[in-house]
């Protein structure tokens, strides 16, 4: 199962990724993660320590390129099969995950990030059966739908604060996974507070006419742990907010059963 996270900048989609990685591998599934944001920080949200975060090899921006198929449809080729690639740029991480990440933006004026975005784009779209579960980190916004680079997900989560701009963002970016083809699109509550919220959160998935598959509490540890450069996993499995990701976590899980059994 191929899944991507997306939302606006600081709804929480980074800690989300790492927490549902983390629990699918401790349900002894076969985990990669792909960063896909250019500021990469899911390292940390998954449990790798600062000082090897800081040191993370990235993919090189010549591992992929467009090419055309027989009927000319273009497409992202891999310039070493994602098994090797995983070897020589994966990190391992807690539980045993395996992370790559695609760019990072290292200075100013050094130009796009269109490579990192079509190799995120081959890594999905190559991934075979190397693992159970593929869990992508988009970047914050839009631009990686407007690139079709999630094209080839099984599953969009898109993560919604309750408030307005991101609640914009969020239906924006549904109507745009729908557009992709990507089969199934969820929207996802966190940081909720109160029942005006959770409710004003479930008219916009009923209006859109999107699943919402959880919905997250405002859980003070989480951004404690972020403070401390811990998973929220390790600093406070307990706290409600990794609960109810890992009850999550658990519902893809069997989804994933489902589908295979069909």
């Amino acid at each position: 199962m191929r899944i991507a996270v997306a939302g606006k900048g600081g709804s929480g989609k980074t800690t989300i990724t790492g927490i549902l990685a983390r629990t699918f591998a401790r349900d002894g599934y076969k985990v990669l993660a792909i960063d896909a944001d250019p500021n990469p920080n899911m390292a940390l949200a998954m449990g790798v320590s600062q000082e090897r975060a800081a040191e993370l090899p990235v993919i090189p921006r010549d591992m992929a390129h467009w090419e055309e198929d027989d009927n000319g449809q273009p497409f992202v080729k891999l310039q070493q099969p994602l098994a090797q690639i995983a070897a020589d740029y994966g990190v391992a991480a807690p539980d045993g995950i395996r992370l790559l990440v695609t760019g990072q933006i290292t200075a100013a004026g050094v130009g796009c990030m269109c490579q990192p975005h079509t190799i995120a784009r081959g890594l999905m779209a190559n991934v075979g059966d190397w693992a159970d579960f593929i869990l992508t980190d988009m970047e914050a916004g839009l631009e990686h739908l407007s690139r079709g680079t999630t094209e080839h997900a099984d599953v969009m989560l898109v993560v919604v604060e309750p408030y307005f701009r991101s609640l914009d963002t969020g239906a924006r970016a549904a109507t745009l996974a729908q557009e992709l083809g990507i089969p199934e699109i969820f929207f996802l509550a966190n940081k909720l507070r109160t029942e005006n919220e959770r409710h004003a959160v479930r008219e916009l998935a009923q209006k859109k006419g999107f699943e919402l598959i959880a919905e997250i509490p405002l859980d003070e540890q989480l951004p404690e742990a972020d403070r401390l450069g811990l998973s929220p996993l390790d600093f406070a499995p307990n706290s409600p907010g990794v609960q109810a990701i890992e009850r999550l976590a658990h519902r893809l899980q069997g989804q994933r059963r489902e589908t295979k059994m069909e």
